[in-house]
């Protein structure tokens, strides 16, 4: 049985009175006196300002009591620390986040709690984070894990691990512990660097102990048992820090200052105060000009540095956000690659995510060329999980005269003509007219009553008794919805709303709570949001009030959006695009999933989708068609 070196460098921040972070490791003997290496990264949050770096401690505790005479089935050891941790934090009132790992022999067995600390493994040049909550693996030479917390991640570079040549710990350290100093929250920065190495000796060694308890060095490089290194370096980086920028003040004040006393302002003021002694009047007002000058220059250097250390700041700043959309964008990429084959659908979801993060870095330095390699990677990826399908279309009916909108209304789909209205069943095709409206525009169908719009009118025609009724005096409006009785008109720079009232309905109330143009082919639907398209963009309205909404997963754009359809019951957005003659369905939260094509859409009038989303029914001309979704 192999032992392989395991090396560990931790480093993390300084607590807060309600955070802390502590990152362990520590050899553990299991019952028959084999050794192996337990090491945690833990997170706890608390509104009780209590002993936090205790509790941290005490849920690292856990895990090695749990290890040690541990026989066996090492993995139901760790996922019985697990659940003991999470006890323990319940009942103290902590929010707890940590991951456990034990390497034992040619494994490691891992369990984990909570969102806020994070397990990825790199086998350069691959890598892939961790996500199950407890698991094993076979251990393997030249293996890096990392065990970080969500804002060490932010602020750190992960691609420095998939690099195949020898990774150098002490400069990631001392780079990383450099950026740490400079954070004014550290609480929750934490992170141990474990890098698997050849295997020792076959037979293993003895731990190092003292009075029978274990020895664990965290200030240098130290040895014990199977080859564990862990370094603490966070206290001593500070240290390092205090102890250089005192030595440069020292040398500043035994050196620089005599020599600058010699030559320039300073000297001259020197000159002048020797001057005073012998009553030279002029020597007094020579040195009010030098003092002057002495001011000036000082306010410049001063103003200088400030300038300085605040442009490094934004420097900083705008580096560590970089990295964490960089860090975000990789992560999602390599889910995303991962689900390609099992799950396209999940693949595409996750990649879009991807994408937005990649675009987030973009935002913040558009010249960055790890930002421009990984967006071009995700673009790749994002079209080869495109869905698109032609579609063939069969007739469901054909009716006397050109449609001008189509609804549905329980089990028939209802067509707006000019003069008249075709009530159709959508399974047998039979058709049955009544008198409409003159002039027809567009309409649509609520409560079994069709609501058309015309150039100058709105009437509601009950579609059973076949009772028309003028309710509205407008018209010539893009188009016209109905939700909860109440109807609205979209102009091409306004949305028109009318409630119904005793004897009809008021007058308009402007639904916008800011005036916003629109265009001439722009359309909409109401599903309790209102979504109206606008060229190449979708807007979403709740309450009048303009809510963001953005589709993102388009790789190749689109041309202009027309004809638009959802309802309460749908997940998805229908959208005609009138330019490529295409249909695109976008989920509610913006993701684009697929898109079908034929030429129909760029002809189409109106369509419907069953509630079900799996059949489209499209009106072109006097026919109405069907295709399967």
């Amino acid at each position: 049985m192999k032992d392989f070196l395991i090396q560990v460098e931790k480093i993390s921040g300084v607590s807060d009175p309600d955070r802390a972070c502590g990152i362990f490791t520590k050899r553990v003997s299991v019952s028959d006196g084999r050794v192996g290496t337990a090491v945690g990264a833990i997170l706890v949050k608390s509104e009780n300002k209590g002993d936090l770096a205790a509790n941290v401690k005490d849920v690292f505790d856990l895990l090695v009591k749990k290890i040690e005479g541990a026989e066996s089935e090492f993995l139901n050891v760790l996922e019985s620390a697990k659940g003991a941790a999470g006890e323990y934090a319940k009942t103290r009132g902590l929010e707890l986040s940590f991951v456990y790992t034990f390497f034992f022999e040619e494994v490691c067995y891992i369990a984990k709690a909570g969102e806020n600390v994070k397990l990825l493994v790199f086998e350069p040049p691959k890598s892939l984070e961790i996500t199950f909550e407890s698991g094993s693996g076979p251990i393997g030479e030249g293996q890096i894990y990392l065990i970080a917390t969500k804002k060490f991640l932010s602020i750190f570079d992960t691609e420095d691990l998939k690099q195949e040549a020898e990774v150098d710990f002490g400069d990631i350290i001392d780079g990383i512990a450099t950026e740490i100093a400079g954070e004014e929250d550290q609480s929750e920065i934490g992170a141990a660097f474990i890098n698997v190495k050849g295997p020792g000796n076959e037979k293993g060694e003895e731990d190092k102990k003292v009075g029978g308890e274990e020895i664990e060095t965290v200030e240098e490089p130290t040895e014990v048992g199977a080859e564990e290194v862990a370094v603490d370096t966070s206290e001593r980086t500070a240290e390092v820090a205090e102890v250089e920028s005192v030595e440069q003040v020292n040398e500043a004040e035994s050196t620089d200052l005599p020599r600058r006393a010699n030559g320039g302002v300073f000297g001259a003021v020197f000159r002048e105060f020797a001057k005073l002694r012998h009553g030279d009047i002029g020597a007094v007002l020579r040195l009010r000009r030098n003092v002057v000058i002495l001011a000036i220059l000082a306010f410049l250097i001063l103003a200088g540095s400030v300038g300085y250390t605040l442009k490094q700041k934004s420097d900083q700043r705008k580096e560590m956000t970089l990295a964490g959309y960089l860090s975000s964008a990789a992560s999602k990429l390599s889910e995303g690659e991962a689900l390609m084959e099992l799950n396209r659908s999940r693949a595409r979801e996750v990649l879009v995510a991807a994408d937005q993060e990649i675009k987030a870095a973009l935002a913040v330095d558009g010249k960055n060329q790890k930002a421009q390699d990984l967006s071009s990677v995700i673009t790749s990826r994002l079209k080869e999980t495109e869905v698109s399908s032609n579609v063939s279309f069969s007739t469901v009916s054909e009716v006397s005269g050109s449609l001008a909108g189509l609804s549905i209304s329980s089990k028939n789909l209802v067509g707006i003509g000019d003069g008249k209205i075709f009530v159709v069943d959508m399974r047998g095709g039979e058709v049955s007219g009544i008198e409409g409206v003159s002039g027809a525009e567009r309409g649509a169908v609520f409560d079994n009553k069709a609501f058309v719009e015309s150039s100058e009118k709105v009437a509601r025609v009950d579609i059973s008794s076949e009772e028309s009724v003028d309710i509205i005096d407008a018209g010539s409006a893009n188009d016209i919805g109905v939700f909860l009785g109440n109807v609205y008109l979209l102009y091409g720079d306004k949305i028109s709303k009318y409630v119904p009232v005793e004897g009809g309905y008021s007058g308009p109330s402007e639904y916008l709570n800011s005036p916003i143009s629109f265009g001439a082919k722009s359309r909409f639907a109401i599903d309790g949001s209102v979504w109206v398209t606008s060229g190449k963009q979708i807007f979403k309205f709740m309450r009048g009030q303009k809510e963001d909404f953005t589709i993102s997963g388009l790789v190749d754009g689109t041309g202009d959006f027309g004809l638009i359809y959802t309802n309460s019951s749908l997940d998805n957005l229908y959208v005609v695009d009138t330019t490529n003659s295409a249909l695109l369905v976008i989920g509610k939260d913006g993701i684009y999933k697929k898109v079908y094509q034929a030429p129909e859409f760029g002809r189409a009038t109106g369509f419907v989708i069953s509630d079900a989303e799996d059949e489209m029914f499209v009106a072109v001309g006097n026919k109405i068609l069907r295709a399967s979704l």
